[in-house]
Parts: structure tokens; C-alpha cells; sequence
């Protein structure tokens, strides 16, 4: 395993006892923005019969975003954070048809032609080979299914600012990670073979915002739906057939 890899197998491990505890928040701006992204990207998922969840963590999308009488799988690097995802799977959704597994994004063990639809959420900055990543997701995609992603966009604010690192200083920042622009996302998911590709700003803001902050957030978040300010949204929602 390369330097980088195990530097992001090694962060998601020491934080895999504690990851879901930022979901205990319930600060009216954290679950307003956690709501809006589980709808966003509910819309774009569609009807489907099984879904795989690239680099699932703890498993907390995947859970909550499987439709009844589906099936789903999860991957992730990080040993630790799959242990996690299984217990709680066995604890809160064992009614769920839901399975974990280790594996490399770059080097997926799953057959070609496998799953209708994948979701990546915070997925992509975290590996070294991205257009090798976004290669696979599409190798192990049907004819006809479905990506449907949401990257930390370059452009933002939060990030040129470094207010990233502020907010989320204990989760999901790592040392070489690589965000994107809305134009290299469109270009990538091209070269892998993805029609369709539709690129939309998602103008979330963060979550640990105080209660006080909550309505101010709100108006903000509205502004960034506006041009030219949406170029500054927090992620990019990527959207790619295969």
C-alpha cells in the first residue's frame, strides 16, 4: 500500500469509534444542511435495485438512503471504519440488506457490470488516483446505471479561506487531499466514460454552526443559489450515466 493510501487508511482508522457522533449534533443548522444533502442526492439515485457506496465509512449515507427491498454494499479502506459500519448495521439496521466490505478505490475487487447506482460523498479528494477511482465506478456500473457524487469544490470559500479546516477540524480533512473544480469533475467523469454528466453547485454550509447562526446560514445558503455566487458553493453534485 503507497504512503498516501495508508496515511488515509491509518486518519479514518483512529477515528472510526467516534465518527457517527457528529450525527448526534442536533444544532438546527446541522440537521437542516444534513437533510438537504441526503434529499439532493435521494433525487438523483432514482429507482434502482442495488447501490454500492464508495468509501462508506461508517456507513451512515448508505443506511439512510437504501430504499426498502434493495440491496447495498459498502466499501471503504479504513479496516476499522467497515468493523464500525457492520455493528451498527447489526445494532440499528439489521432489517436492511446491507454488507461491507475492505477494498481499494483504485483497485475494486467487484465484478464489471455489477450495481445500478454508486454514490460517493466525500469520496474522491481522499485518493491519489482520482481519474483511476472514477475509472472503476464506472467499470463496476451496469449499462444504464447511475453515479451520483458530491466533491469539495475548489472554488469555495471554505476552502481557499481555510475555513474547512475550522469547521471540520476533527473529521474528513487530511493532509494531501485534493479538491476539485467543477470543470476538472465534468472532464474526469468524461475521459471515464460517463454520458450525461450534469454538474450542479450544492451550497451547504457547515454544519457545527451555533443555533443563533441558524437563519443567517439559511438567507446565506439562498445568495449562493444565485450566479455567480453559486460558483462558490461548498460541494459540486456530480451526476453520470453509464
Amino acid at each position: 500500500m503507497g504512503e498516501y493510501k495508508e496515511r488515509t487508511k491509518q486518519y479514518y482508522d483512529s477515528f472510526a469509534n467516534t465518527w457517527d457522533k457528529r450525527f448526534d449534533n442536533k444544532s438546527k443548522s446541522f440537521l437542516y444542511f444534513l437533510n438537504k444533502r441526503l434529499k439532493m442526492l435521494e433525487k438523483y439515485l432514482g429507482d434502482y435495485d442495488n447501490l454500492v457506496d464508495a468509501g462508506c465509512g461508517t456507513g451512515y449515507y448508505i443506511t439512510n438512503l437504501l430504499k426498502n427491498g434493495k440491496k447495498g454494499i459498502g466499501f471503504d479502506i479504513s479496516p476499522k471504519m467497515i468493523e464500525q459500519a457492520k455493528k451498527i448495521k447489526n445494532e440499528r439496521y439489521s432489517d436492511k440488506d446491507i454488507s461491507y466490505v475492505v477494498d481499494d478505490g483504485e483497485n475494486l475487487k467487484f465484478e464489471n457490470d455489477t450495481f445500478d447506482r454508486a454514490i460517493c460523498v466525500g469520496y474522491l479528494i481522499h485518493l491519489e488516483k482520482q481519474q483511476k477511482a472514477l475509472n472503476e465506478i464506472f467499470r463496476i456500473l451496469k449499462p444504464g446505471g447511475k453515479m451520483v457524487g458530491l466533491i469539495s469544490n475548489r472554488w469555495s470559500p471554505w476552502l481557499f479561506l481555510n475555513l474547512r479546516k475550522k469547521f471540520a477540524k476533527d473529521y474528513g480533512v487530511i493532509q494531501g487531499d485534493q479538491e476539485l473544480s467543477p470543470r476538472e469533475v465534468k472532464k474526469m467523469m468524461k475521459e471515464s466514460g460517463f454520458r450525461n454528466v450534469e454538474i450542479k453547485m450544492f451550497n451547504t454550509l457547515p454544519g457545527k454552526l451555533p443555533n443563533w447562526l441558524y437563519y443567517p446560514a439559511r438567507i446565506l445558503n439562498c445568495v449562493f443559489l444565485i450566479f455567480p455566487f453559486s460558483l462558490l458553493g461548498w460541494h459540486i453534485l456530480v451526476v453520470g450515466e453509464k
